[in-house]
C-alpha cells in the first residue's frame, strides 16, 4: 500500500521536483528514511534562498518570508509526522492481518493433515515393525534350517558309518562261514585219513603176522647157545604190537588234539557269529532310529520353511536325500 506525499516547497514559490512527480512511501520501515532524506535535500535549498533574500528584500519582508517559511516547514513536518503515524498504524494493521491469516491458514492446514499424517505414520511404524519381525523370523528360519541341515548331514554320516560297519560285519560273517565250512571239510578229510591209516596199519600187522607164521626159514647160528624161535617171534610180535599201540595212541592223541582245536575254533567262530549277528541287529535298530529321526528333522525343516514359501512338495525331494535302505 502506497501513500502520495505532497511536493515540497523550495521557498521561491515553486514546487520542488524530485525523481518522480508522484512520490510514494511504501508500508515498511524505509518510508521514514526516504522522507527524511528528501527533507534534508529540501532544507539546504530553503536556507540558500533565505540567505540570498537580504540582497533582494528588505528586513521586514525578509522576516515575514522567514516566518512564512518556518510556518510552512512546521506544517510540513507536522503533516509528515501524521503520515508517518498513519503509515505505522497501517503497517501494524497489515502485519496483524498477515499474521492472523497465516496463523489461521497454518492451523487449518495442520489440523486437516495431522490426522491422516498420524495414521500414515502409525501404518509406517507398524509396517516397519512387521518387516523387522518377518526379517527376524526369516533369519531364525534360516538358522534353524542350517542347524537341521548340519544335523541331517551328521545323521547321514552316522548312517553311512553304520552301513559300512554292517557291510564289514556281513563280510566277517561270510568269511566265518567259509572258514567253518573249510574246517568241517578238513575235519572230514582228517577222519578219513585216520580211518585209512588204521586200516593200513591193521593190514600191515596181519601181513607181518602171516609172514612170520608161514615162514620156513631155518637159521643156523654158530653160537652154541640155542634160541627158541617161538620166543623170538613172540618178542617181535610184542615189539610190533607195542609199536602199533604207540602209533595208535599217537594217532588218537593227534586226532583228539586236532578235534579239540577245531572244536575250539568252531566254538569261537560260533561265538563270533553270534556276536556279529547281535551287533548287526543293534546296528539295524540304530539305523531304524536314525531313519525315524531323519524323517522327523525333514518334517520340522519343511514346517519351518513352509510359511515363507521356501519349501514345496516338488522342491523338497531335491533338497532332502531319499530314504536310506538297508
Amino acid at each position: 500500500m502506497a501513500f502520495a506525499l505532497p511536493h515540497p516547497w523550495n521557498g521561491s514559490g515553486r514546487l520542488f521536483s524530485g525523481s518522480s512527480n508522484n512520490a510514494s512511501v511504501r508500508g515498511n520501515s524505509s518510508g521514514s528514511d526516504v522522507l527524511l532524506s528528501r527533507l534534508r535535500a529540501v532544507l539546504p535549498a530553503a536556507r540558500l534562498s533565505v540567505a540570498a533574500a537580504p540582497s533582494l528584500l528588505g528586513p521586514a519582508r525578509q522576516q515575514e518570508a522567514l516566518q512564512g517559511l518556518n510556518e510552512r516547514l512546521a506544517g510540513y513536518l507536522q503533516r509528515v509526522r501524521g503520515l508517518e503515524a498513519a503509515n505505522r498504524a497501517l503497517e501494524e494493521e497489515i502485519a496483524a492481518i498477515r499474521s492472523s491469516r497465516s496463523g489461521t491458514v497454518g492451523r487449518k492446514d495442520w489440523e486437516a493433515c495431522e490426522q491422516p499424517l498420524a495414521a500414515l505414520r502409525k501404518q509406517v511404524e507398524e509396517l516397519n515393525m512387521e518387516n523387522v519381525r518377518l526379517l527376524l523370523q526369516i533369519d531364525n528360519a534360516r538358522l534353524a534350517t542350517d542347524d537341521f541341515k548340519h544335523k541331517l548331514e551328521a545323521e547321514q554320516a552316522a548312517c553311512d558309518t553304520v552301513q559300512k560297519d554292517t557291510q564289514g560285519l556281513r563280510k566277517i560273517i561270510d568269511d566265518t562261514n567259509f572258514l567253518r565250512l573249510k574246517l568241517e571239510g578238513d575235519l572230514e578229510s582228517l577222519g578219513e585219513e585216520l580211518a585209512h591209516l588204521r586200516r593200513s596199519h591193521e593190514e600191515e600187522v596181519e601181513a607181518l603176522t602171516a609172514l612170520v607164521a608161514n615162514s620156513d626159514i631155518t637159521v643156523q647160528v654158530d653160537n652154541p647157545q640155542k634160541h627158541d624161535l617161538s620166543e623170538i617171534i613172540a618178542d617181535i610180535r610184542n615189539q610190533y604190537e607195542q609199536m602199533a599201540e604207540q602209533n595208535r595212541a599217537d594217532t588218537h592223541d593227534w586226532y583228539r588234539t586236532k578235534v579239540d582245536s577245531m572244536s575250539q575254533e568252531a566254538s569261537m567262530n560260533t561265538q563270533a557269529l553270534e556276536q556279529a549277528r547281535s551287533e548287526l541287529s543293534d546296528l539295524r535298530r540304530q539305523l531304524q532310529s536314525l531313519e525315524i529321526e531323519r524323517q522327523t528333522l525333514q518334517k520340522m525343516v519343511r514346517n519351518a520353511l513352509f510359511p515363507f514359501g521356501l519349501c514345496n512338495s516338488s522342491g523338497s525331494k531335491g533338497v532332502f536325500p531319499s530314504r536310506i535302505t538297508e
